[in-house]
């Protein structure tokens, strides 16, 4: 199934498996097409130490769909930044006390 979005539908597999279920046909697979936008020269150098994830997040984001991210997908990227800075400063205290 080919399926052309505007936005990032995140449980697009989940909705069309739901619309399949019951019916006498299988998903066998799920492509997403989505909107080609034109940027700035694709040899741009960004200084990744100086722009910082979030900020990288934002342009790819914007790249990528020709919107920024909305409120709820910034806050859920904060969220999933701290739980990796959260795990990484625990990882390094485990090895401290090796």
């Amino acid at each position: 199934m080919r399926v052309e979005l505007s936005a990032p539908v995140p449980d697009l597999r989940a909705q069309v498996e739901a619309v399949l279920e019951g019916k006498a046909v299988r998903l066998l697979r799920l492509e997403r097409r989505l909107p080609q936008h034109e940027g700035g020269p694709a040899s741009e150098r960004v200084d990744l130490e100086q722009l910082g994830p979030r900020r990288l997040f934002q342009r790819t984001w914007e790249k990528q769909w020709g919107e920024p991210p909305g409120d709820d997908v910034l806050a859920d990227f904060d969220r999933l930044l701290q739980d990796v800075l959260d795990d990484a400063t625990d990882d390094t205290s485990a090895e401290g006390r090796s």
